[in-house]
């Protein structure tokens, strides 16, 4: 499979999400929606940093509450 993994960037470390990310959803709340192949979701308050589409990596970059 070629999904990408999704990772939350925070305090200079790399912590993944969730594997396999075939769908990502955004709203105007800073919040992402990432939803895998199998249907596993998470949401995540924070913005896309960058996507990594040779290595299959989606960086999501933290935002403090």
């Amino acid at each position: 499979m070629c999904q990408s993994n999704a990772y939350l960037l925070k305090d200079n470390r790399e912590e993944l999400i969730l594997e396999d990310v075939a769908k990502i959803l955004f709203d105007d709340k800073n919040q992402i929606t990432l939803i895998s192949l199998f249907g596993e979701e998470k949401k995540i308050k924070g913005e896309l940093d960058k996507v990594d589409l040779l290595n299959h990596k989606i960086y999501i970059k933290s935002i403090d509450s």
